[in-house]
């Protein structure tokens, strides 16, 4: 289900909360933030990244299924992070020098939106 409060509190049906919040999410707060033109595009984007929770952050590999360039993914990820709906985990090592270079891992902030996104009902 989830952790936002209202679907526990008013006893909402989570497909049907996650999908008005993935559109107001996106329809409104989205163009607030910055000025996407192609919102299809994004929500693809989005999706494409929820099925890669947990693996390293390609941002080639992404740009190149959607056909954007590498600064737009990098883009619609700062964006994703400073609504906080996703997040790149960086990994930890001793080593300072590897803990920079390495690359992180992408991940949901809420399991709901990302079962949502995901198509895991139950």
């Amino acid at each position: 289900m989830g952790a936002y409060p209202r679907l526990w509190v008013k006893q909402i049906n989570p497909a049907d909360f996650y999908s008005n919040y993935l559109r107001t999410y996106v329809e409104r707060d989205v163009r607030l933030i910055k000025n996407i033109t192609n919102l299809d595009l994004f929500q693809r984007f989005i999706m494409l990244l929820a099925g890669r929770v947990g693996q390293l952050f390609n941002q080639f590999s992404l740009g190149a299924e959607l056909g954007l360039d590498n600064k737009t993914i990098n883009s619609w990820m700062t964006l994703l992070e400073a609504s906080f709906i996703a997040f790149r985990l960086k990994p930890y090592y001793t080593n300072f020098r590897k803990r920079v270079i390495q690359t992180p891992k992408v991940y949901f902030y809420d399991v709901g939106l990302l079962s949502f996104l995901l198509g895991i009902r139950s």
